[in-house]
This record gives C-alpha cells, structure tokens and sequence, in this order.
C-alpha cells in the first residue's frame, strides 16, 4: 500500500494531465469527438488482475492516455472480491488543469461464468462512470466487455473485445447556448499483459478500434 501511494504522489507532481476544455470546438467536429471518446473510454476503463484465492482486496492507480489527446489521466482504483466469481470494482480521480477541476468516477462488476471447480476462461466486464470537467463538460460511459487471459511462451496475454457507449453534455461549445447531446459508440479490441514489479503487479494494456485508441498502465497489489 505505501508503495501505492508513492507512485500517486510521484506521478501527480511530474504528470501533465489532460484537459477536457472545449474552447475553440464546435459541435460535430472530429477533435471533439476524439475527446467524448476518450472521456467514454477512460470512465469506464479498469484493468483486471485476479484476486488471488486468499486475498479480497485489490488497489491500484492507473494512468490513462489517448493517442489523439494530449496529457494523461491518473485515477486510483480498487476492487473487492464478493465471491469466488463476482467482484465489484471502483475508480476515482480529481485533478486540477489550467482551465479548471476534472472530477472522474466509476464504478462496475467482474464476473467469471462457470463453477468453481470449472471456471471459464473468459472475464465478463460491466463498468459505467461519469467525467465533470471544467463545468463545461459533463459525460456518463458505459462499457461491457468480454476478457480473456492465454499463455504464450509463459507470458500472461489478456484479450478482449469491447463496447463503450457515452453520452455527453458539452456545455461550453462555443457559440452554443443550450448545445445537443451527443452519444457515440466506440467497439475496441483490448490486448495487455503483466508482470512483477519490485513487489507490485505491472499491468500495461492497449485499446484499438477504429475511431480511437487508448493505452493505459496500472500498477496494483492486493490484500
């Protein structure tokens, strides 16, 4: 846990956070729809790491990156392990940029099918969030996703295919007084591995589809 906590503290003093600031966007545009997407994807994205049978707990930070926006989004998360099969999970971050506060949370399900003693290969994921940026942008996500975790020459590879919808509220368009909701859709394909690292589990993983990629580093530990 402290060693959590020092990396939170490290990457918030060398971070360069995103910003969610529609100046100079119009409705319709491709750079604001490159940014509903990326708000969409990060709300609801969560890295999955496998409590392990005598544990319950697992805690973590992660930073976010889209490929078409500048900075990166850390966000703290947690999971806990309700059953053998089923854990909830939750997420959170607030940060300040230039031209105001991002407030992000999330919350969400893992659920293994099967039985105990025969447990499918495959990860069932559903998460939602919501992003407060800047009071001039406000954007709910919801994501279900199925993950799964093969071997290659002893290395952990998790595949994934998925669905993020968001719906926006985009407040500060410019020359907008009461602007339109937006939704969208974005379907994903999810590749990421781990690995040890000095005591905590490394989890880098890449989202790719076909109107914007998102790559994401988490670093966690259970209890």
């Amino acid at each position: 846990m402290r060693r959590i906590v020092i990396l939170c503290l490290v990457t918030q003093t060398f971070g360069q956070w995103s910003s969610f600031s529609l100046s100079g966007l119009k409705l319709g545009d491709k750079k604001s729809e490159q940014l509903y997407r990326y708000g969409g994807l990060t709300t609801a994205h969560q890295s999955t790491m496998g409590i392990p049978k005598e544990r319950r707990i697992a805690l973590g930070a992660t930073m976010n990156k889209g490929f078409s926006n500048s900075g990166m989004i850390p966000i703290i998360h947690g999971e806990i392990k309700v059953s053998w099969n089923l854990s909830l999970r939750g997420r959170v971050a607030s940060y300040g940029a230039s031209e105001g506060v991002v407030q992000l949370y999330g919350w969400g399900m893992s659920l293994t099918p099967g039985k105990e003693d025969e447990r499918s290969k495959w990860i069932v994921l559903l998460d939602a969030g919501r992003l407060n940026a800047h009071d001039q942008l406000y954007l709910t996500g919801l994501q279900f996703m199925g993950k799964r975790i093969v071997e290659w020459k002893g290395i952990p590879i998790q595949i994934g295919l998925g669905l993020n919808k968001v719906d926006v509220n985009p407040f500060g368009i410019a020359g907008e007084d009461s602007p339109s909701k937006v939704k969208l859709q974005t379907n994903f394909l999810n590749v990421g591995t781990s690995f040890n690292l000095f005591g905590l589990k490394a989890i880098p993983e890449l989202c790719i589809g076909a109107n914007y990629n998102l790559i994401s580093i988490s670093i966690m530990d259970t209890f």
